[in-house]
């Protein structure tokens, strides 16, 4: 089952092309810019680089099979339309998720809170989130990558893991 590896946020992930977002490039995606950057039109107007894991790579492969003559990377029922907001929440459900769309990315900043130790602006940095210190923003120039790379594997790790069985001994 596929599961939400990129934090991108859904309305702008809705209206993503083909050409957006280089599926073979193994140093990440690129954010559609046409569409404001990684936050949506209604956040940011960034355009940035999404590292994405080996998992969301094999997703944007087999989603580029599934093209139906548009370039929209998740096209819904009609041609040349993204998926809808409905369409998403229904998948979410008939896959077992009983959270919103927004969820995915509440439950990735409570896991690196809880079950990581890295840094909080690695993190915000992932979610796309911008440093609201005009000094401190000033002086943050690194993109920090690498260690959202690194982030973004150890996340595709979790969301893959299998459950641990407790057994009862005796």
């Amino acid at each position: 089952m596929a599961r939400p590896h990129p934090l991108i946020r859904a309305g702008a992930a809705q209206r993503t092309e083909h050409g957006e977002a280089p599926p073979f490039d193994p140093r990440g995606g690129s954010s559609p810019s046409c569409h404001g950057g990684i936050g949506g039109a209604d956040k940011l107007t960034k355009l940035a680089i999404i590292p994405l894991p080996s998992r969301a790579l094999e997703i944007l492969t087999e989603a580029k099979a599934l093209n139906d003559g548009s370039d929209l990377i998740f096209a819904g029922t009609r041609y040349g339309k993204p998926l809808s907001d409905m369409t998403l929440s229904k998948l979410v459900k008939e896959n077992g998720f009983t959270a919103d769309i927004h969820g995915f990315r509440t439950s990735f900043k409570t896991w690196t809170q809880e079950r990581t130790t890295t840094a909080r602006e690695v993190s915000e940095a992932a979610l796309a989130h911008t440093i609201q210190n005009k000094a401190e923003a000033a002086y943050a120039r690194s993109d920090l990558f690498e260690k959202r790379r690194a982030l973004m594997e150890r996340w595709q790790n979790h969301l893959s893991a299998k459950a641990a069985k407790i057994h009862l001994i005796g």
